[in-house]
């Protein structure tokens, strides 16, 4: 019997240590956020991925508009207008 006493004991001290970890954990986790979300490399790397989308999306409708038009000059998948 009291050897179970004891084993309960030292289970229930493991859940509370490993609580008080997680909780600890997600404190020093939101300090640090609240830290880098004004920090510059953050912002930056907003403004690249930012950059980054504006560029492919130019980049395709170029290439669409290149598919469209012939290398004469001429334009694909158009009618003509009637003179």
């Amino acid at each position: 019997m009291c050897q179970t006493a004891r084993i309960i004991k030292k289970a229930t001290r493991k859940q509370i240590a490993n609580a008080t970890k997680l909780l600890t954990k997600e404190a020093t986790i939101k300090k640090e956020l609240e830290i880098v979300e004004g920090s510059v490399i953050v912002n930056r790397y907003y403004r690249i991925n930012k950059h980054y989308n504006e560029f492919y999306e130019t980049s395709t409708q170029l290439i669409k508009r290149k598919l469209l038009t012939n290398s004469d000059g001429k334009v694909d998948g158009l009618k003509k207008a009637r003179k």
